[in-house]
């Protein structure tokens, strides 16, 4: 499913929490006092967190969707805005992304979790990108690592969800990232490889409910 593939990506793009302005068209609700820290309205850091801001949007389609959380209007954080990953249970999620809905434009408290993890960037082999075009492709992003190694764990099909892949250098170094399998990429199994990569935190929710 393209559509779903496209969805994973953005929730993967770097930049995944980082402050924004609302949607236009939301209407924060009243002020409310968020549990943000001097890292910001919504921490990143590795571990389980809580804040309390408006719901402004629900993304995706099934299996993968999105959360898009702000801090309303009078809080120190007032305008930035964090990008929450809410798979349906089937795909390992906690809510259920149909009881979302009640929810949007309200003040909320969410309770998500952080987990570092590699987000692939390019992938090449013998210096020819094994990916396929994306419109809006632009430089490299800031703190783009690479690594030169054997890919494995492109060997199947992507289905809704992504694999599980792995370049492993010689010196036993290895970097594992998420994608869905394209099919320049299954041909490049077991074969070696350039992999460009940034570490990003990877924002799950846990729970949510009205603030009160």
């Amino acid at each position: 499913m393209i559509g779903s593939r496209v969805i994973f990506a953005g929730l993967l793009a770097i930049g995944l929490a980082a402050c924004q302005q609302p949607p236009a068209g939301a209407t924060p609700s009243s002020a409310v006092e968020t549990s943000a820290t001097a890292a910001g309205f919504a921490p990143e850091t590795a571990g389980i967190h809580t804040v309390t801001g408006v719901l402004y949007e629900v993304r995706g389609e099934f299996p993968m969707y999105a959360i898009l959380v702000g801090a309303p209007e009078g809080d120190a954080n007032a305008g930035a805005t964090v990008q929450i990953e809410a798979p349906h249970p089937e795909a390992g999620g906690s809510v259920d992304p149909d009881a979302l809905a009640p929810l949007v434009t309200r003040a909320v408290t969410v309770r998500y979790s952080s987990t570092p993890a590699h987000a692939m960037v390019d992938i090449l082999a013998g210096g020819t990108s094994l990916r396929l075009p994306v419109e809006g492709d632009t430089a490299l992003p800031e703190g783009t690592r690479t690594i030169e190694g054997v890919l494995s764990g492109a060997d199947g099909e992507s289905g809704d969800l992504p694999n599980r892949l792995t370049v492993t250098a010689q010196d036993g170094t290895a970097v594992t990232f998420d994608a869905f399998i394209e099919p320049e990429m299954a041909r490049a199994n077991g074969q070696t490889v350039t992999l460009k990569y940034v570490e990003v935190p990877v924002l799950q929710l846990l729970a949510i409910a009205p603030a009160g």
